[in-house]
């Protein structure tokens, strides 16, 4: 009879989702500058942001990140050590360890409504006009402006 509760618990626990707290990758993740001669370049890690990032994991968050670039990358690739080399979001998730669930690309749209599907309740973003759009469309979630480090 215990096997019988505990099986029925298990699977009444499948259906309840964790909470969604989401990333954006670009200048929230990730820390860029501006250099001279090639522009806006990449600058390491936001450290201050991953360990939010890590703290709503161990919450019990799912986490995801949603960026607004092209999953298939639109720009000129330049090799791994080049200045304007532009990190892959997977490889920078493996290089960091980062215990994310899922990345999400909005290929150049506002994220508001991958949010509201993925059940985001809260969102930490650099862009301004991203905040103030998921405010319109979604006042429910929570939103944090990230500043930009440059």
């Amino acid at each position: 009879m215990k096997s019988l509760l505990q099986q029925w618990q298990s699977f009444l626990n499948e259906g309840e989702k964790s909470p969604v707290v989401t990333f954006d990758f670009d200048d929230t993740l990730l820390k860029t500058r501006y250099d001279e001669d090639w522009g806006i370049v990449e600058d390491g890690p936001k450290e201050n942001i991953i360990s939010q990032l890590y703290t709503s994991k161990a919450n019990g968050h799912t986490i995801y990140i949603v960026t607004s670039r092209f999953q298939e990358p639109r720009d000129k690739h330049y090799p791994a050590g080049h200045p304007a080399h532009r990190t892959d979001v997977q490889a920078f998730v493996s290089k960091h360890s980062l215990p994310v669930d899922g990345i999400f690309f909005t290929n150049g749209n506002f994220k508001a409504d991958t949010l509201i599907k993925l059940g985001s309740i809260k969102h930490f973003d650099d862009d301004p006009e991203e905040i103030n759009t998921i405010k319109l469309k979604a006042p429910e979630i929570e939103t944090v402006l990230v500043p930009v480090s440059w």
